[in-house]
């Protein structure tokens, strides 16, 4: 018995190995291409947003008088650059000219009449003429600060939307008399979201105004002869965190490779599994070996152990490879220190048995769905359903918090394959009877996918389906 199914077991083994699509997907795209995906996008990220920190945000001002301390303020602490008077009259000005003869004709009509700002004006409203630095529609009511006309806020769209400025600061039209009495100035500001340094800008800017403020209310108190204090009942000396390192680590690994070793359970073995049978239907080899003096069990026994096999070196080469990259690659690449991560023998020895127990139900599953399959193609397309169908749970668990799990859900296959493994890579099983529950779960779905992939090849309308 153990002869023909190793005998099985090799030829399915050489023919795997032939099979450049299957060595594809269990050498080259475990060692080098996931790896290459997973350091590209974190790193490429970093990279931008030490860029973005490092440039120069172009700040412009609407509306009321800027006070002449917060432009100090922002060109000392350095990254802002205010845009000046001159150069927002100059994009006033050719917004202008491009609609000088529809504003001759709207004025014609009677809409309304120009303020001194530049801007027109209907019903008392100011329309434009944005100013920098300055006090816009002179003899025209005091507006509050983001009150722009259609025209207004489409002009400075456009401006954000080119990269020209990266920042809008709109203060209300009595900011000046609102500074001189020392009362709270509204301000509203516009950026693009869909850009990156606007909205780098946005946030440097909120933090420097927080900073300016806690400056000028210091200023002021002193003024009066009151300690800063007065108005900061809690003061922040400093934060810590207290997480081990390598829990960290373990916290890292625990978002990713649950994720790849479920996933690559199902993509790692998938050719071999559909040529150990859809294959075998469309060389109108599979009759003939269903015929052949060895019994069912073996022939199955061996198609499921190659599928196995080779199903679990990828996935091996893939958490080998993706954790090398993540501990050791990608922080030399952002120039961190490499981590590491503390895991006992013993949990170590439950996350292989986990993940050969889950494997072996993959295998069985897709070599029972291989049998099942008219062609090849058609054994394609259930094993990519197949693998959307771990997917979807594995990327919920990736970013979801889940500190309580429900028992129960140790019995659910993918599920407790994804808890375990998390939980043995943090550090932190969750007892023993959700780990029994695992095993059970496993080895019972597991054996019933084999016995059913059994019965699949004693049926002639399974074997002679096309």
């Amino acid at each position: 018995m153990w002869s023909k199914i190793r005998a099985v077991w090799s030829r399915e083994l050489l023919d795997t190995v032939r099979d450049k699509r299957t060595v594809y997907m269990m050498i080259l795209l475990p060692i080098v291409i996931m790896p290459v995906i997973m350091m590209v996008g974190p790193v490429v990220m970093v990279r931008q947003q030490e860029a973005l920190q490092e440039e120069t945000a172009v700040v412009a001002f609407h509306g009321g008088s800027v006070p002449a301390e917060l432009v100090a303020f922002l060109e000392t602490a350095g990254g802002f650059a205010v845009e000046s008077a001159a150069a927002a009259e100059g994009a006033a000005a050719a917004e202008g000219t491009a609609t000088a003869e529809g504003a001759a004709t709207a004025a014609s009509v009677g809409a309304g009449s120009v303020g001194a700002g530049g801007g027109a004006v209907d019903g008392g409203t100011v329309a434009g003429g944005a100013v920098v630095g300055g006090t816009a529609g002179a003899g025209v009511g005091a507006r509050a600060a983001g009150d722009f006309s259609g025209e207004d806020l489409a002009r400075w769209r456009e401006r954000l939307a080119g990269g020209e400025i990266h920042l809008v600061v709109s203060l209300s039209e009595d900011a000046a008399g609102l500074w001189a009495a020392e009362e709270p100035i509204p301000v509203e500001l516009l950026y693009y979201g869909s850009s990156n340094r606007s909205a780098m800008a946005l946030q440097r800017f909120e933090a420097m105004l927080q900073a300016f403020g806690a400056q000028v209310g210091a200023a002021r108190l002193a003024q009066r002869g009151l300690p800063p204090e007065l108005v900061q009942p809690f003061q922040v000396t400093g934060t810590r965190d207290v997480t081990p390192r390598e829990q960290m680590a373990g916290r890292m690994l625990g978002m990713f490779v649950p994720f790849f070793i479920v996933v690559w359970a199902v993509m790692g073995g998938m050719y071999t599994a559909i040529d150990a049978a859809a294959g075998e239907k469309e060389r109108n080899s599979l009759e003939t070996l269903v015929m052949v003096p060895a019994p069912t069990p073996a022939l199955v026994l061996g198609k499921f152990l190659a599928v196995m096999t080779v199903t679990l070196v990828a996935v091996m080469l893939l958490i080998g490879s993706s954790v090398g990259s993540m501990l050791y690659i990608m922080p030399k690449l952002l120039g961190a220190e490499a981590m590491t991560v503390s895991v006992q023998a013993g949990h170590m020895a439950l996350l292989f048995v986990v993940m050969a127990l889950f494997v072996a139900l993959t295998s069985a599953v897709e070599l029972g769905l291989s049998v099942y399959s008219k062609s090849y193609r058609e054994a394609q397309a259930y094993m990519t359903a197949l693998a959307f169908l771990v997917m979807l749970p594995s990327m919920y668990l990736m970013f979801a918090e889940t500190e309580a799990v429900a028992v129960w859900t140790y019995l659910v296959p993918v599920l407790n394959v994804l808890f375990i493994v998390r939980d043995v890579l943090e550090g932190s099983l969750p007892g023993a009877a959700p780990v029994l529950l695992t095993l059970g779960s496993l080895v019972a779905t597991a054996g019933a996918a084999l016995w059913g992939t059994q019965r699949a090849f004693r049926n002639e309308r399974v074997i002679f389906r096309t």
